[in-house]
C-alpha cells in the first residue's frame, strides 16, 4: 500500500511538473538576447492549450492566451534603445529572459563563408587582442536542415570575451563591430550559416548550401526554374555523384591519412568502416594522436537532409524565426550555385521576395555578400562573373527603403573590391526568364 502512495505521489508530481515544462518562450528570446528598436517587437512561445500568459519588459505588460495548439504570442510595443532588463513570461510557470537589451537586430545567412571563425581569419591576433564589445551579441543557431517547416530552433546568445571572440564567427562579428561603432546602440545578429565548406566536385559541381536551400517550397514550385532540381533529389542521380564523390574522397583521406597514420590506417582497414569513427574517437580520448575523420558514406536518408537540397535551410532556420523583428538581413549565398550561375538572376529575388513575405514587410532590407572575383582556382572565371552579375544586378535596382525603421545605421553601399563585398538591396528586381541548366550536386 505505501508504495502504492509513493508511486501515485511520484506520478501526479510528474504530471505537474510535464504541464509547467508545456511553458516555452522562442528560442531568441534567451538569456543576453538584443530586440529590435523603434518597431512592434512580437514575442511567442508555446504553453497548454486555453492557458492565460503574460509578457513583461521595460514598463510593458501583455496578456494573451495560448490556442488551441499551445502556441501564444504577443507585440511589445516599440521601444528605445536605452531599454534593458529582464524579459518575464508567466503562465501555470514562469520564464525569466536575463541581460535583456535593445539595439538593432540583423540575421546573417549563408554559406560557410559565414561560419568561418576568427580563430581561422586573417585579423584574428587583432581582434582577439582588441577592445571588447559587450552590446554585441551573436545569436548561433544550430545547423537544422529539415524536410518540413519547423515551429522552433535551438541556439544560444553570446557576448564576445577574450577568449569567446576567437570562435565567433569572422565576417558577422565584423559587420557587427561596424554597425556598434558607428551608431553605438547594441547590435544583435542572429547568426544562420551551414558550417560546410563549398568545395570543388568532379566535373565543377560543389558541395555547401545553395540558394535554393533557402527558399520554401512553397515558392520554388512556382519556378520553372526549380523543375529539375527537385527532379535531380527524386531520382537516383544526387545519390549516385554523391557516392561516386564519396569514393573520390575517401581515397584522397587515405592518401593523406597514410603519409603521417600509417599504423593506424592500417588497423582501421582491419575494421568496418561504421566503426572507424568510435574507434578514431576513442584513440583521442586516450591523449593519442588520430587522424582526421574519413568522409562519411552519403545514404538516401543523408541526402534528404542536405544543406544543398532545396528548402531545407528555410524550413530549420527561417520558418521559424519568420516574423522576429530585425532591421534588415544579410546574405552570403551563391557560391554553391556557380556552375548554373545564370539561375541566380532569378533564385536571389526569389528568396528576398520569399523572405518578405515569410516576414510579412515588403520593405524589409537585405544585405548581399558578394561573391569574390578570385573565389577558387578550379572555378569557371565566366561562372564567377554571371553569378557576380546576377548578385549586382538583384541589388542595382533598389534603392533603401522609405518605409524602413528608424535606424542609426550607416546605409551599406556596392563595394567593387577583390574580397567579398557588401551590397545594399531592397526591392528586387522582375524575374528573367528561365534556364534549362541542371542543379549541382549536394
Amino acid at each position: 500500500m505505501r508504495s502504492f502512495i509513493l508511486a501515485s505521489a511520484l506520478s501526479i508530481a510528474g504530471s505537474f511538473a510535464a504541464s509547467a515544462a508545456e511553458l516555452t518562450v522562442g528560442a531568441p528570446f534567451t538569456d543576453h538576447a538584443i530586440l529590435q528598436h523603434s518597431v512592434p517587437v512580437p514575442v511567442w512561445g508555446t504553453a497548454n492549450a486555453g492557458e492565460s500568459v503574460t509578457v513583461s519588459f521595460a514598463g510593458q505588460t501583455h496578456v494573451t492566451t495560448a490556442g488551441t495548439n499551445g502556441t501564444w504570442r504577443v507585440t511589445l510595443t516599440p521601444l528605445q534603445p536605452s531599454a534593458k532588463g529582464e524579459l518575464s513570461v508567466k503562465a501555470a510557470s514562469q520564464i525569466t529572459v536575463r541581460d535583456v537589451q535593445v539595439g538593432e537586430v540583423w540575421v546573417c545567412a549563408g554559406d560557410a563563408t559565414f561560419a568561418r571563425e576568427i580563430n581561422d581569419s586573417r585579423p584574428s591576433r587583432t581582434e582577439i587582442n582588441a577592445k571588447q564589445f559587450p552590446n554585441i551579441r551573436i545569436f548561433r543557431a544550430k545547423p537544422a536542415p529539415a524536410l518540413e517547416p519547423a515551429s522552433t530552433l535551438q541556439g544560444t546568445w553570446i557576448s564576445p570575451d577574450r577568449e569567446s571572440v576567437k570562435t565567433l564567427p569572422a565576417l558577422p562579428y565584423l559587420f557587427a563591430k561596424t554597425l556598434h561603432q558607428k551608431s553605438s546602440v547594441p547590435i544583435g545578429i542572429v547568426h544562420l550559416a551551414d558550417p560546410e565548406p563549398v568545395s570543388i566536385l568532379r566535373g565543377g559541381k560543389l558541395t555547401g548550401s545553395t540558394i535554393e536551400s533557402w527558399i520554401s517550397e512553397a515558392t520554388l514550385r512556382e519556378l520553372p526554374e526549380a523543375t529539375p532540381i527537385f527532379e535531380y533529389y527524386r531520382s537516383n542521380s544526387a545519390l549516385r555523384d554523391a557516392l561516386l564523390e564519396y569514393e573520390s574522397a575517401l581515397g584522397d583521406w587515405k592518401l593523406r591519412t597514410g603519409k603521417a597514420f600509417g599504423k593506424e590506417l592500417r588497423e582501421l582497414e582491419n575494421r568496418e568502416p561504421d566503426v572507424w569513427y568510435d574507434y578514431l574517437a576513442e584513440m583521442r580520448k586516450a591523449g593519442k594522436a588520430a587522424p582526421t575523420d574519413p568522409p562519411r558514406k552519403p545514404t538516401a536518408d543523408s541526402l534528404k537532409l542536405a544543406a544543398s537540397r532545396p528548402a531545407n535551410l528555410h524550413n530549420g532556420w527561417v520558418a521559424p524565426l519568420a516574423g522576429l523583428a530585425v532591421r534588415g538581413v544579410a546574405l552570403n549565398v551563391g557560391m554553391a550555385n556557380t556552375p548554373r550561375a545564370t539561375q541566380a538572376a532569378t533564385l536571389l529575388p526569389a528568396l528576398i521576395n520569399d523572405w518578405r513575405k515569410a516576414w510579412n514587410r515588403s520593405d524589409l532590407p537585405f544585405v548581399l555578400l558578394q561573391q569574390a572575383r578570385a573565389s577558387h582556382p578550379n572555378l569557371d572565371p565566366r561562372a564567377v562573373s554571371e553569378l557576380r552579375f546576377a548578385q549586382t544586378q538583384t541589388a542595382s535596382v533598389t534603392s533603401k527603403p522609405r518605409s524602413s525603421p528608424p535606424s542609426t545605421s550607416p546605409v551599406i553601399s556596392l563595394q567593387r573590391t577583390s574580397h567579398p563585398s557588401l551590397l545594399a538591396s531592397a526591392k528586387p528586381p522582375k524575374r528573367s526568364s528561365p534556364t534549362s541548366q541542371s542543379p549541382a550536386v549536394q
